[in-house]
């Protein structure tokens, strides 16, 4: 049986983008300086997620990034 994996323990969020009519961007960093964008759709019908370790990086780059479910990453 997976186990939950709880992304965002420990991040704080630092950006948000709803402007866009699709999605609604998040961004969250922790304090070993590891990132997540969480992008949202609009509609309520997915949220989905990508990890990296440059946020400035990943948030520019936010709607290219490589999303993913939680149970899609293979966190131990």
């Amino acid at each position: 049986m997976p186990r939950d994996i709880d992304l965002l323990a420990g991040a704080n969020v630092v950006d948000i983008d709803t402007a866009g009519s699709t999605y609604e961007y998040y961004g969250f960093v922790r304090s070993d300086k590891s990132c997540i964008i969480m992008r949202n759709r609009v509609d309520g019908t997915q949220i989905l997620y990508a990890l990296a370790r440059d946020y400035d990086v990943a948030w520019a780059n936010r709607a290219s990034l490589n999303y993913k479910r939680p149970d899609q990453y293979n966190i131990i």
